[in-house]
């Protein structure tokens, strides 16, 4: 299963279940569009269970896709949708409130 935890304003963080495979050489390959269909050009590969991605942008839908990659090829892809939280504005300082009755 495919999860997505710790979702900033321009990251996420994705794990999976490790998968098992029966060749000590595998890694994964994650992928990524806008939920409006413009794919990412860059891919990230690991051969841990899980990644960080940053450089999103706040307020965006995404579809990442997580596949299985080794000797025998590449497996079909596990897919997860995250949409981005709007950039929150900070709370106002440096001013006085003065009070005339």
């Amino acid at each position: 299963s495919l999860l997505a935890t710790n979702i900033t304003t321009d990251s996420v963080t994705l794990s999976w279940q490790s998968v098992s495979y029966k060749y000590t050489s595998r890694y994964y390959r994650i992928f990524y569009q806008t939920t409006a269909g413009t794919m990412n050009a860059t891919t990230t590969t690991t051969t841990t269970d899980g990644t960080t991605i940053a450089g999103l942008h706040f307020g965006t839908s995404y579809i990442f896709y997580v596949a299985l990659i080794g000797s025998g090829g590449e497996g079909p892809a596990g897919e997860i949708r995250v949409s981005i939280p709007q950039d929150v504005p900070l709370r106002p300082s440096g001013f006085t409130v003065n009070v005339h009755n």
